[in-house]
C-alpha cells in the first residue's frame, strides 16, 4: 500500500461494491448514515487521468454502490450493520475527524431508515475543495426526511469537517 489515505481503505472487509476498475467503501468521516466513497482502483489524482473503460466503470459504480449499500445494510438480517461499522470506526480509527463523525452518526435518528435515493458529487482539484490526492466521489444516501437537503448543502457540510 502507498501512503494514500483513500488507497488504504481498499481492504476486503471495507468493500461495499467492486467492479473491474472501481470500488466503494463506507466513508470513515460521514455526514449522513451510509455515506460512501467511490474510487477508481488505480491511484490517479482526478477523473481526467482515467481511461475510457475506467471512467465507465467509475460511473457504473455510483448506482451499483447505492444498490449494494441498501441490500447489505437495510435488509432484515443485517439491520445493525451500519451501527456496528460506526461503533468500530469510532473506537479504532486513528483520525479524530473519523471518530467524531462516527460518534455523531451513532445518535442519528435516521441511521436505520432505508434510503430512497441519493446525491453524489466530488471535487476535482484543490481549488474546488479536493483534499485527498486520489480521484473519488461521495455518495449521500437520502431518506424521506431529515438530513441536509440537496448536494450543495451536503458538500458544504463535508468541506466544513
Amino acid at each position: 500500500m502507498n501512503g494514500c489515505v483513500l488507497c488504504n481503505l481498499y481492504r476486503p472487509e471495507n468493500i461495499i461494491y467492486e467492479n473491474d476498475h472501481a470500488f466503494a467503501v463506507l466513508s470513515p468521516t460521514p455526514i449522513v448514515p451510509g455515506q460512501l466513497l467511490i474510487m477508481p482502483n488505480r491511484h490517479v489524482l482526478n477523473v481526467h487521468d482515467l481511461g475510457l473503460d475506467e471512467k465507465a466503470d467509475f460511473l457504473i459504480a455510483v448506482d451499483e454502490s447505492y444498490r449494494a449499500l441498501v441490500k447489505k445494510f437495510y435488509d432484515e438480517r443485517n439491520s445493525n450493520g451500519l451501527l456496528n461499522f460506526y461503533k468500530r470506526t469510532a473506537a479504532e480509527h486513528n483520525l479524530d475527524s473519523a471518530r467524531e463523525s462516527c460518534n455523531r452518526l451513532l445518535s442519528n435518528d435516521h441511521i436505520g431508515v432505508i434510503p430512497v435515493g441519493y446525491n453524489f458529487g466530488g471535487n476535482i482539484g484543490k481549488v474546488a475543495g479536493q483534499s485527498q490526492e486520489h480521484a473519488h466521489l461521495h455518495l449521500f444516501p437520502r431518506r424521506p426526511y431529515g438530513e441536509p437537503k440537496g448536494l450543495v448543502e451536503a458538500m458544504r457540510l463535508l468541506l466544513s469537517q
